[in-house]
């Protein structure tokens, strides 16, 4: 009953609240409230570079398996909001493959393994996305 009670509140006040105008709205979070991507890029043979565009507040992006290093640009569209957050995904070939951030992104390369999988997170600071920390090793 308390819980019913808690949320029940929660809701009265956030249906409460007063209008955010614009300069406060590039301030507010909308993730987990707002629209999410997924992209599985289908790369062809010893592909160098890819560009890819983020339209949303979460967007994840998986690359597959990688047979050579990659450059990776990042296209933000103008309506993303602070806070919004990306997640790359890539596979190493039998040999380490590396990946290189290139423009809306700030980060360190990730750095491959001969068949293992990576996984980087990043957050947008209203200009360009940003590492969070060092990217993981899932398998």
């Amino acid at each position: 009953m308390k819980k019913i009670f808690l949320i029940s509140a929660m809701m009265m006040a956030l249906a409460l609240a007063p209008p955010i105008n614009e300069a406060q709205a590039q301030k507010v979070i909308q993730y987990p409230f707002a629209a999410a991507d997924s992209q599985s890029i289908t790369l062809t043979s010893k592909t160098l570079a890819d560009t890819f565009e983020v339209t949303n507040s979460l967007t994840y992006v998986d690359y597959g398996t990688l047979d050579t290093a990659l450059a990776v640009n990042v296209t933000i569209a103008s309506h993303v909001k602070l806070g919004a957050i990306l997640v790359v995904k890539a596979k190493s070939d039998a040999t380490a493959r590396n990946i290189t951030w290139g423009t809306g992104i700030d980060a360190a390369a990730m750095t491959g393994t001969g068949s293992k999988t990576k996984v980087q997170s990043f957050f947008y600071d209203g200009t360009q996305f940003i590492g969070l920390g060092a990217f993981n090793q899932i398998d």
